[in-house]
């Protein structure tokens, strides 16, 4: 899947003016909309090139991508959890980056002592209006 994102997500070589499924557009209207959004893609590409920035440049064929998400399921995070061979520690490859929020963040539960476990970027989900009062223990 990562191979797939890197390499065909960001393809731009798409001859914009011709809509895939056409009959719908026209069918539902949209047709103009379409049709003004591909002439302002088109500009900008023409921009670009005008810049030196052509769609075969490799910084336009390949983008990089990240996931994330709240690490609540737990059988599903472990039994996605590795020992990286070359620095001897654990990695969750469900995603780039867990964190924990309302339903997983309370200081003595399986999912903080989970997520104290590996070694992913960690994020703490904090409602603007409350404040718990365990939060500031979490990032010690």
């Amino acid at each position: 899947m990562y191979a797939f994102i890197c390499e065909f997500f960001l393809e731009i070589k798409v001859e914009v003016y011709e809509p895939f499924h056409i009959f719908n557009m026209v069918a539902t209207g949209l047709f103009h909309r379409y049709h003004e959004l591909a002439h302002r893609v088109d500009e900008a590409l023409g921009f670009m090139a005008a810049a030196g920035l052509t769609v075969d440049h490799p910084i336009m064929t390949t983008t990089e991508f990240w996931t994330s998400h709240e690490c609540l399921h737990l059988p599903y995070e472990q039994s996605l959890t590795r020992l990286d061979s070359t620095s001897g520690l654990y990695y969750d490859c469900s995603a780039h980056m867990l964190w924990c929020g309302e339903r997983t963040r309370q200081l003595d539960g399986a999912h903080v002592e989970f997520l104290r476990g590996i070694s992913n970027p960690i994020g703490i989900k904090v409602l603007r209006m409350q404040i718990p009062s365990g939060t500031p223990s979490l990032t010690l």
